[in-house]
């Protein structure tokens, strides 16, 4: 389940928070330069609303985040 704070909702025709499944996909390991350091991560493509990099060693934090509107990364 992925839950987006601004999303269009046709049914409703406004824009708000909402919750829909998606498909994740692990792609692989990719190495990640961020200001908090360089890691290895498991890349992950989360449905249509991005990609995300997880540190693939415990405790697997979020190290990068992109969507279609922004970019965070790990500071």
């Amino acid at each position: 389940m992925f839950i987006s704070p601004l999303r269009y909702q046709p049914d409703l025709n406004i824009s708000g928070p909402s919750t829909h499944e998606l498909a994740v996909t692990v792609i692989g390991a990719d190495f990640v330069r961020t200001p908090a350091g360089n890691f290895v991560a498991w890349k992950v493509k989360v449905g249509d609303e991005g990609t995300a990099w997880y540190e693939v060693q415990p405790p697997h934090r979020l190290i990068k985040l992109e969507t279609q509107f922004e970019i965070l990364v790990l500071k």
